[in-house]
């Protein structure tokens, strides 16, 4: 389990940095990344087939233009199916894809027959919705996009909030896999009961060590900025 956690952990980090990363500029950055939100809001609550379609016809053309998205994509798709198809496993037996009460659980009858077509459509959902924007991101990189959108006085906040928040988030990622890592090493008993021993332990140590960095990038900011950074530092 250590070890799937390692790699999907691993990877994460990777896709952050690399929509981090500051491509060619674009002269279009802020109408492509109105229609990839647009296009995930409307994957994301629509069971329309020509929704899916469109938006996989975005998708496609962004790894046509870009010569090295596509093993990003994948990577990223991989990762989603596999969340959703977990996520979605109970659907399977109820044959929708809400439980309203304990009553639904209790007296669930196993439908095949109606459950498998909604989990299919859960699945396809889940895992194109993001597509859009991920790709987008790729497509553009992050501080391109950050750079038209901090020109809007109104969305100068949550630009800076979420820069400082893709920007350090690899960082988070990595420590994380670090500590699994120094805990699988001192332990000889891989055993699944230990494994998950280990990652309740580590969850407190990444509370107190994130609230540390915290800190410090608090007072970093306050250093450099005089206080005059877009959004309010609170102690």
């Amino acid at each position: 389990m250590n070890k799937i956690i390692s790699r999907f952990l691993r990877d994460l980090a990777e896709i952050v940095d690399r929509i981090n990363v500051d491509g060619r500029p674009r002269k279009a950055v802020v109408p492509m990344f109105t229609v990839s939100v647009i296009l995930t809001f409307l994957v994301s609550i629509m069971d329309d087939p020509r929704i899916w379609l469109v938006a996989s016809a975005y998708v496609i053309i962004l790894i046509i233009a870009s010569r090295h998205m596509l093993r990003f994509i994948s990577k990223a798709i991989l990762y989603l199916v596999f969340l959703s198809v977990i996520i979605g496993l109970p659907i399977l037996v109820t044959g929708n894809t809400s439980i309203n009460s304990i009553h639904d659980i209790v007296t669930v009858r196993y439908q095949l027959s109606t459950g498998l077509p909604e989990f299919v459509k859960f699945v396809v959902r889940v895992t194109l919705a993001p597509l859009p924007l991920i790709a987008t991101l790729y497509f553009i990189g992050w501080p391109n996009l950050a750079r038209q959108l901090y020109s809007v006085p109104l969305l100068r906040k949550i630009t800076a909030l979420t820069t400082i928040f893709i920007l350090h988030l690899p960082r988070l990622l990595r420590h994380t896999l670090s500590l699994l890592l120094a805990r699988e090493a001192r332990h000889f008993d891989n055993s699944l009961k230990r494994q998950w021993k280990s990652l309740s332990t580590v969850v407190g140590d990444l509370i107190i060590t994130s609230a540390s960095y915290s800190r410090k990038l608090q007072q970093a900011i306050e250093a450099r900025t005089f206080n005059e950074y877009p959004f309010e530092v609170r102690r």
